[in-house]
């Protein structure tokens, strides 16, 4: 594929292990949640990738190269030929392992300016789409974390406390700093009523631990 000289850059970090970001690039199911039902992807070189979007427009192309889980590349365009047809351009997206989790990043090959420019906003949305669901499913049992965390906080005896802790937060847990999931809490008195309330922030790991916490009084 040749005169792809026009360059889209766009990279967005997930806080879920490479692994599990990769299979939204293999499982068709997973696939589509990010893009729109019906869209699906075969997992090999020739393999067709098609996209329906919620507006009904038809992209795709093939999968050109794919390195479980580190990169897999695709050739992309539209069902209609405009503003390019199907196959007629190249995306590479790369995962990268990093501390906070997954570094995807995407480069998409394009044949003039005009069509490149088209494609910035469209990438923007795509990826923020593409992070959520991801997390969504990285992090899906963060409420029950949530509940075991402050469960722990109402145990007396402090190396249960302790061990009950390390099972589900990360060594270096911090209580200040911004997070990733919001959880309202109460304390209700012997007879029933509100004693206290407030807000507690999570930041999770990107195997589903506890990072940090931020806890806010009501």
């Amino acid at each position: 594929m040749t005169g792809l000289d026009f360059v889209l850059d766009r990279s967005v970090t997930i806080a879920a292990r490479r692994e599990t970001v990769f299979r939204y690039f293999t499982d068709s199911e997973r696939f589509a949640a990010w893009w729109g039902a019906g869209s699906r992807i075969e997992p090999r070189p020739g393999g067709a990738v098609e996209i329906r979007f919620p507006n009904a427009i038809v992209a795709g192309g093939e999968v050109l190269e794919i390195a479980p889980p580190e990169r897999i590349v695709f050739s992309y365009g539209f069902a209609s030929g405009q503003p390019i047809p199907k196959g007629a351009s190249r995306v590479t997206i790369r995962l990268e392992e990093t501390a906070r989790g997954t570094l995807v990043k995407l480069v998409h090959e394009l044949p003039n300016a005009e069509v490149r420019d088209e494609h910035v906003q469209g990438w923007r949305y795509q990826l923020a789409v593409f992070a959520n669901v991801v997390a969504r499913e990285a992090h899906a049992d963060a409420g029950s974390l949530a509940d075991r965390f402050f469960a722990c906080w109402g145990e007396t005896d402090a190396a249960q406390r302790r061990a009950a802790l390390a099972a589900l937060a990360a060594p270096d847990l911090s209580r200040q700093c911004q997070g990733t999931a919001l959880v309202d809490w109460t304390v209700a008195g012997p007879d029933g009523s509100e004693r206290a309330k407030g807000t507690h922030v999570f930041e999770l790991t990107p195997d589903g631990r506890v990072a940090r916490v931020t806890g806010l009084w009501g």
